[in-house]
């Protein structure tokens, strides 16, 4: 027959289990903060090295920007000039358009007259 520890032996044992149990929540409760701690190591490195990306970037932008500034003061030179030869293309297309405007008037009006002179003629 299987003979029962006695109950000090059995209270030792449950107190032990229990000390183990609470080492392991202990233990699970360290590791999630560990690879919490991890994950924001990780997140916080990886912030860094885009902000020095950036900043490599900013650098080369800033010597990149000095020559676009430049290319701008061009461009706006550039834009002047073509602004005022479109400025004066747009003034010679609408003095051209008057100029046929006018023209097609004169035909309008010759067509009128040389009708009635048809329809005067036929009634004679």
């Amino acid at each position: 027959m299987n003979k029962l520890p006695p109950q000090e032996e059995l209270e030792t044992l449950n107190v032990e289990y229990r000390q183990l149990d609470e080492q392991i929540d202990t233990h699970k409760r360290d590791k999630i903060k560990l690879n919490t701690y991890l994950s924001d190591w990780q997140r916080i490195n990886q912030e860094e090295q885009e902000l020095l990306n950036r900043i490599l970037s900013l650098s080369e932008g800033a010597n990149a920007a000095t020559h676009a500034g430049q290319a701008l003061d061009d461009r706006e030179l550039f834009a002047n000039h073509s602004r005022s030869a479109m400025e004066e293309c747009i003034e010679e297309f609408e003095q051209t358009e008057k100029k046929l405007t006018t023209q097609l008037t004169e035909v309008e009006e010759e067509i009128q007259v040389q009708k009635k002179a048809v329809h005067d003629y036929a009634k004679d």
